[in-house]
């Protein structure tokens, strides 16, 4: 498909600086959010439509009339419409950003999950708002499942806040961007989390509540549901060791209830925790299998239309299945837009499809512009995007596997490069072995993850004895790979303490990576320009 990726420099496409402007506005909305009279007034719908019209109705005057086609007009255009957009997107974040008022009427709208203590589910209050529900006794017994009706005999409280006191701005409660100075430089800021998912208010359920009824789920949300406890059941029967189950079941659906808190350490010790949490590199392997596997299909007359459509419908169910998230939902549209370039034939520039997957994301959801997930895989996205190719042309070989360990290492590199600063501002640590660690285990895990897809094929058309073959060659991997990560981690410099950075000098150290990219461009340019 890199045939069909421009190599127009991201800086001369207009969708890049009308979403670097959605940015801006939702960025001055995190930290000058509008009073709750201005909200009330400014940030409804039909305002924010008119905006978002406007600026459409701009780009269609720039291309209907020919008196917008001067240089002073049309920069003066240019110019109002990011300004529109930047309004746009501040006054969008403002209004999915605010608190609701708590409700006592609450429906479940996810299977409780098992906890150490207990279990978990997520509601949504009548109203809107969501809510995290703890149940201390057994579901199953009380009734308490997904579609459940309930009422409380009081109201949910609110998630605390990292310190006790609250966290008010210009009279409308906002979470805070980054961990209170008075919390842990390493501690977990759970309310922040939350809000990030539209969720301000928990509860914890025992004798406080009232069933109502039961509302039927949309049989989509069945069938997902059914789909996700049939791959849990046969990964626990080829995989009988709960550790490699609760790894499969990560590395394939991003389920990581069963995961040991041990490897878990180590993942993130050797900076290879992205395997284990579904991203984008998980779903471009599952396309690019399934694009081989449907190569026959293209020559057929309308062939390719059958490719594009069956590939649609695997990656956005693929999404699905794992829960939609933001890393998720970014890489399927990425690959969404660069097969309908493809399908077309069009060139599709790989900032003009980000920064299209990033605006659609936060315009559906903007508190994502807060969430860590999101930005890190924007930010290794961008990384790869920009820095792969230029390092991997550092070292040619010739060598086929010396060639696509030094392709890993490259990616891996370029990605870590672009989410370091992300990493020291959140974990204030680095993972010093993260080029050894991702040598191994990003092949291994994508053998890994073709293996988990070809056992429940064998599984679901009833090839038991090759199930326990391809399970127990499962087995020897997940064994290997775990070993050599828990070696790895527990050497001395494997991880980097650091200070804990500011907001600012992560920014500093974006424009520091951008600046000298930008010189480098502009060197090889000149070199370039003389012939060298």
């Amino acid at each position: 498909m890199s045939q069909y990726v421009s190599q127009i420099p991201w800086w001369r496409t207009a969708l890049v600086r009308l979403t670097l402007a959605l940015l801006l506005g939702m960025a001055m909305a995190v930290f000058f959010p509008l009073t709750e009279d201005a909200l009330l007034f400014w940030a409804k719908p039909t305002r924010c439509l008119t905006l978002l019209g406007a600026a459409l109705g701009m780009v269609l005057l720039r291309k209907k009339m020919g008196i917008l086609q001067t240089s002073p007009l049309l920069e003066m255009q240019g110019f109002c419409l990011l300004v529109l957009m930047a309004g746009f997107g501040y006054l969008r974040y403002n209004w999915v950003a605010r608190v609701p008022s708590p409700s006592a009427q609450i429906e479940i709208t996810t299977p409780p999950m098992a906890k150490k203590k207990g279990w978990q589910a997520r509601g949504q209050m009548l109203g809107g708002g969501g809510i995290w529900l703890y149940l201390s006794q057994d579901p199953a017994l009380t009734g308490l499942g997904m579609g459940t009706v309930l009422v409380l005999t009081q109201l949910p409280r609110r998630i605390p806040p990292p310190k006790r006191e609250a966290i008010e701005s210009s009279g409308i409660e906002r979470f805070p961007i980054a961990k209170s100075k008075t919390t842990l430089p390493n501690s977990f800021d759970f309310q922040r989390y939350a809000a990030t998912q539209g969720i301000h208010y928990q509860a914890n359920l025992r004798n406080n509540y009232r069933i109502l009824g039961h509302r039927p789920m949309p049989a989509t949300v069945l069938v997902l549901d059914k789909i996700t406890q049939w791959v849990l059941a046969n990964l626990k029967k080829f995989l009988p060791q709960a550790k490699d189950a609760g790894l499969a079941a990560a590395l394939f659906m991003g389920q990581k209830q069963g995961l040991d808190p041990e490897l878990v350490k180590a993942y993130r010790a050797t900076g290879v925790l992205h395997v284990i949490a579904i991203s984008g590199m998980h779903l471009a392997l599952l396309a690019g299998g399934l694009q081989v596997m449907l190569r026959p299909l293209q020559r057929w007359r309308r062939g390719k239309f059958w490719v594009f459509g069956i590939s649609l419908i695997f990656v956005w169910g693929f999404a699905a299945l794992t829960g939609m998230g933001a890393s998720v939902l970014r890489a399927a549209l990425l690959l969404s837009l660069l097969s309908l370039a493809r399908l077309h034939h069009h060139r599709l520039g790989l900032a003009h499809a980000t920064a299209g997957a990033a605006a659609l994301l936060l315009l559906w959801k903007p508190l994502w512009l807060l969430d860590i997930g999101c930005q890190l895989s924007f930010a290794a996205v961008l990384g790869i995007g920009i820095l792969a190719r230029p390092i991997e042309n550092l070292l040619p070989l010739k060598n086929p596997l010396l060639q696509m360990a030094w392709q890993v290492s490259s990616a891996s590199f370029a990605a870590q490069v672009f989410t370091l600063p992300l990493l020291l501002f959140y974990f204030h640590q680095f993972p010093a072995l993260f080029w050894l660690g991702n040598l191994l285990a990003v092949p291994l895990s994508g053998l890994l993850l073709y293996l988990i897809c070809a056992l429940l094929v064998l599984a679901f058309v009833s090839l038991w004895q090759l199930a326990e073959w391809v399970g127990r060659a499962c087995e020897v991997l997940l064994h290997g790979l775990n070993a050599f990560l828990l070696r790895l981690s527990r050497l001395p410099f494997a991880v980097w303490e650091t200070p804990a950075l500011s907001l600012g000098q992560v920014a500093a150290l974006y424009v520091l990576l951008f600046a000298l990219l930008w010189w480098q461009h502009k060197k090889q340019t000149r070199l370039s320009g003389h012939g060298l």
